[in-house]
């Protein structure tokens, strides 16, 4: 593990190593918050109640949280031997990740005498260092153009928004008309289609 300079460089890694697909990774987010707000409570009875504390009783009362919430988690998608030895560790219930249906995506060709754009962009924490990219195809799928480009530090929706910018003006710099542009973001397809972008 990196070292840090503050608790806020430390607690902002922590956050960014979270996720939601497995119970380590929602536990990985929440433990800076709970045991933070454990050592607080602590600090405060000892100071204005004169009540002591060991560090067994608060990592104790920190379980007993994991415990609590992980009792409302319901959708898990997936779970490893090493998670589950982690788990008993910290005597959490094992949750079963819930079975997924696979749905198949594949790249579909245009229409003769179009070109397809296929844009992406993605930020590591949103905010967070960030890229975009994408591809132009023509109907038989041969590749025309293809690009990658790092945007530093920014947020999901502004490197989708990158991506189909700068896809747009390579598309005019090859004097590209027909073009059918595709992306995985809902979001920036409400947003050109119907001027909202908050559903």
């Amino acid at each position: 593990m990196p070292s840090f300079l503050t608790w806020k460089e430390q607690t902002n890694f922590w956050f960014r190593r979270a996720g939601s697909s497995s119970q380590i990774r929602i536990i990985l987010g929440l433990i800076p918050s709970i045991i933070s707000w454990e050592l607080w409570e602590r600090r405060c009875k000892a100071q204005y109640e004169d009540k002591g504390h060991t560090a067994q009783s608060v990592w104790y009362a920190s379980k007993v949280w994991f415990c609590c919430i992980m009792e409302h988690i319901l959708k898990i998608s997936s779970v490893s031997n090493k998670d589950i030895d982690i788990l008993n560790r910290l005597e959490i219930l094992v949750l079963s990740p819930k079975s997924q249906r696979v749905r198949m995506i594949r790249w579909t060709r245009p229409q003769q005498g179009w070109v397809k754009l296929n844009i992406d962009g993605s930020s590591l924490g949103n905010p967070s260092f960030s890229g975009v990219g994408g591809v132009i195809r023509d109907a038989n799928g041969n590749l025309l153009l293809a690009y990658s480009i790092s945007l530093g530090q920014s947020t999901n929706n502004f490197a989708e928004l990158s991506s189909l910018l700068e896809g747009i003006r390579r598309c005019y710099t090859l004097w590209l008309q027909r073009v059918e542009i595709e992306t995985d973001s809902q979001l920036l397809v409400n947003w050109i289609t119907k001027g909202d972008c908050h559903t």
